[in-house]
């Protein structure tokens, strides 16, 4: 007995592409995409882009912000020449540089304090482990500017540093007049205020690195500095490199601490030691030389780029 298999007609049937039309619906949704998409565009264009191009123009020419702009004189790449070796703010440009570079010494130093707290805090054995992160993460929240007004008291000649010193029969120091020791000072600050932030992207990356991992290189017989070379440092590698990017950009632009400090002298310091490139711009821009402080502001953002892309390489 033969069977037969029939085919079924309907699989024969080409049925027809199914094409969406536009709708008013759809229309109306697209116009109000594209309403709220316009307002941050609109933003960037008009308080970041355009004034980015007005001040190259105004980094070539000789302008004090109170004449028209159409008065102003073109005098090309002066500006830029008077921070170069020969020009008249040669000295103080170096000096600036020099001091942004010691103060941003805090980056390495608060990244590797911050691992170690982190790392510490990542152990069973650790207690009390959710009002130590509080603890430490407080001061990144904080405003900049009470924490500086705190570290002046606390580093003032009838401090409370110098009162500890005291204590062990050390003479009071003068840090907040010694160019050398004010830089101590804010390298301090700059070391607590960040550490939180710091340890708490580590202690995140920590956790996520399985605990069966370090188990099998115990078994392996790997130390515990083994360890940490070969699995915990190349785990966090991406986050390192995030940590240290965002820290050298940032460390190049540190105004607020200084300028606090020393508002006396417009963040200046004693014998200018505390006067880093972004002291040193808001000194020309005050000065109502706008030309010199574009030129001077795009030399650091130059500085910025150059930073970032060496740290890429």
């Amino acid at each position: 007995m033969k069977m037969q298999c029939k085919m079924d007609p309907r699989r024969n049937i080409r049925r027809p592409s199914m094409k969406l039309k536009p709708t008013k619906l759809n229309q109306k949704d697209a116009v109000w995409g594209l309403l709220f998409v316009s307002v941050p565009v609109l933003s960037v264009i008009l308080f970041v882009f355009f004034p980015a191009l007005f001040s190259i123009y105004i980094s070539l020419v000789e302008w004090n912000g109170f004449i028209p702009i159409e008065q102003a004189q073109f005098v090309g790449f002066k500006n830029f020449a008077a921070f170069l070796p020969n020009g008249i703010y040669a000295g103080e440009f170096r000096n600036a540089v020099f001091v942004t570079v010691v103060l941003m010494l805090s980056v390495p130093l608060h990244i590797i304090i911050a691992f170690l707290l982190a790392y510490a805090l990542n152990r069973k054995e650790t207690r009390l482990k959710s009002p130590l992160r509080l603890s430490y993460f407080m001061p990144f929240i904080s405003s900049a500017v009470a924490i500086t007004l705190v570290f002046k008291n606390l580093f003032d000649q009838n401090g409370v540093v110098n009162a500890c010193l005291g204590l062990f029969g050390a003479e009071a120091l003068h840090w907040l007049q010694s160019p050398g020791l004010s830089r101590v000072v804010i390298l301090v600050m700059l070391v607590w205020r960040n550490i939180g932030y710091t340890m708490l992207l580590y202690l995140g990356g920590l956790q996520g690195i399985s605990a069966e991992i370090y188990e099998a290189a115990k078994i392996d017989g790997a130390g515990f500095f083994q360890t940490i070379k070969n699995i915990t440092l190349p785990a966090l590698k991406n986050i390192s490199f995030f940590l240290v990017v965002t820290n050298v950009i940032s460390g190049l632009q540190i105004y607020t601490e200084p300028a606090i400090l020393f508002q006396n002298s417009l963040g200046k310091g004693p014998m200018n030691g505390t006067e880093t490139m972004m002291v040193f711009l808001m000194q020309i821009y005050s000065g109502n030389s706008l030309g010199l402080a574009s030129a001077i502001s795009w030399a650091i953002t130059l500085l910025i780029l150059l930073a970032t892309f060496v740290q890429f390489l």
